[in-house]
């Protein structure tokens, strides 16, 4: 029903059942530390916004939790990194889990972390969820791996980052991507073939920006 989970600020996890047809209004709001998976693979129908911004997943094959990380594998057998839950100021990603790489960081996974200063992720990392690091308030440096080909909209949204090592990997920079951020220089990869709507608005400390991709180089020439 309408706000049945509404602000359980400690829960972490909830899984939907298959029989559950209808989602109540709100029913998750204000749910900042929860990751919801489904047992169906269809998402259910609701009469009005349901989700706050809470990650979710449909169909998982199995989901793990090893201390302050929260792994999903997802329907296709993919390993996400779902969701960080720890306060420590530096973390490494690990390669592998239960036998599987890590591919993904899952959407929302870092976000308004206000501890995280320092992190390392893993070659043969695919992809940077949605909204993964919006309001990271302290992470002002990242170098992302050269497996990296997919970053989701509002990854960096808002956060303290200055310095981004874009990988050669990359082929788009979706929207809002690195919006409001800190970045004083970047370098668009040569393989980009996208800047999207908004990707470095209002960041107004960047001023040096070294396009290598001929494609997007000809579009502002």
């Amino acid at each position: 029903g309408a706000y049945a989970f509404s602000k359980k600020t400690n829960l972490i996890t909830c899984t939907v059942p298959r029989q559950i047809t209808d989602l109540g209004q709100n029913c998750f709001n204000q749910c900042d530390k929860l990751t919801i998976f489904f047992e169906s693979e269809i998402l259910p129908g609701s009469n009005g916004s349901w989700n706050s911004g809470n990650p979710y997943y449909l169909a998982p094959q199995s989901v793990m939790q090893f201390a302050d990380r929260l792994y999903v594998v997802d329907q296709n057998g993919q390993l996400y990194l779902a969701r960080y839950l720890g306060s420590d100021s530096a973390v490494t990603v690990e390669e592998e889990v239960a036998g599987l790489p890590v591919q993904h960081i899952g959407d929302y996974a870092f976000r308004n972390n206000s501890n995280l200063q320092t992190l390392h992720l893993p070659y043969g990392l695919q992809t940077i969820g949605a909204y993964a690091f919006q309001g990271n308030s302290r992470l002002q440096n990242l170098t992302l791996p050269d497996t990296v080909h997919t970053i989701g909209q509002r990854a960096f949204y808002n956060s303290a980052l200055k310095n981004v090592v874009l990988p050669e990997s990359l082929t788009e920079i979706p929207q809002y991507a690195f919006y409001g951020t800190k970045l004083t220089s970047v370098t668009i990869p040569p393989n980009v073939q996208l800047i999207d709507t908004y990707a470095f608005r209002s960041c107004s400390y960047l001023k040096v920006v070294y396009v290598l991709s001929e494609k997007i180089a000809a579009e502002i020439t």
